[in-house]
């Protein structure tokens, strides 16, 4: 039985990722935050949990033959980033290095997928971006994503260990409680008619948590896979266009408004 190592397998994407392995034969192991008993990793598809940090000490505790890592792990929001940059620098570029060592030492052979995002190409034009795209980070998140993405770079030459990066875009399904889709359903439920960030002209290219788990499983698993990918539709909705969506779903009419504020370190068009 083939076995994958999905940190972060806790989170959102992380446990969306370990269930599609699961089901696809794979031995799942999962490292990361977040307080499962056993039946409830299990039923995420974990059949070994490791809770705690990703960290040398708690990595080497693995001692399973991985055929391949994926790490859902590390700095997971703009804001976060500028209220704690020194700890978004350690959860997304020093684990990341750490990870690397693992590998190194002990799972040479292993494939590694790292997520990272469209936040490392910063501000960008209307449309869709191209990875071939320059990287110009405009907040903590993107920069520390784009220099654990140079780490990826630097081990794959130096260390041979085959490295895979997908930046996903705008992630949504069942149970994610943060972002535009989770604030406008809550505030639709509620009848909260307070006003939402920018002008609604902004976009955002979403992609179901589902659709995801598919492309990371595929890009760990297939071989003639480009090394940096997009993890999109390439088709960008308006946020006005998304909350019109959600607002029918709740059979009312669209009656909300924006501030016309933007919120530092996010981009316009994502």
């Amino acid at each position: 039985m083939p076995k994958v190592l999905v940190l972060g397998a806790h989170g959102f994407i992380g446990r969306n990722v370990a269930k599609h392995f699961q089901t696809q034969g794979f031995y799942v192991i999962g490292l990361g935050r977040g307080g499962w008993d056993a039946s409830e990793a299990a039923s995420w598809g974990v059949n070994a949990w490791h809770q705690g940090e990703v960290n040398s000490s708690n990595l080497m505790k693995i001692a399973s033959n991985l055929d391949c890592v994926v790490n859902c792990s590390g700095g997971s929001s703009v804001a976060k980033s500028y209220q704690n940059p020194l700890a978004d620098y350690e959860n997304t570029v020093s684990a990341t290095a750490t990870i690397f060592q693992f590998l190194r030492d002990k799972h040479h052979k292993a494939r590694f997928v790292f997520l990272s995002s469209p936040a490392v190409y910063g501000s960008c034009n209307p449309g869709p971006i191209s990875e071939d795209a320059p990287k110009q980070p405009i907040s903590p998140y993107g920069q520390h994503k784009s220099l654990a993405e140079q780490l990826c770079l630097e081990y794959a030459e130096t260390e041979g260990i085959e490295t895979k990066i997908i930046r996903l875009f705008s992630i949504y399904g069942t149970g994610l409680k943060k972002q535009l889709l989770w604030d406008a359903c809550s505030k639709f439920a509620g009848g909260d008619v307070s006003p939402f960030w920018g002008d609604g002209n902004e976009t955002r290219d979403w992609l179901h948590v589902s659709d995801a788990a598919e492309l990371i499983y595929r890009v760990s698993t297939q071989d003639n896979v480009p090394n940096i990918l997009n993890g999109g539709t390439g088709q960008a909705v308006t946020v006005n266009e998304t909350l019109t969506l959600v607002f029918r779903e709740f059979g009312q009419q669209p009656h909300f408004s924006f501030n016309g504020s933007v919120k530092t370190g996010d981009p316009r068009f994502f």
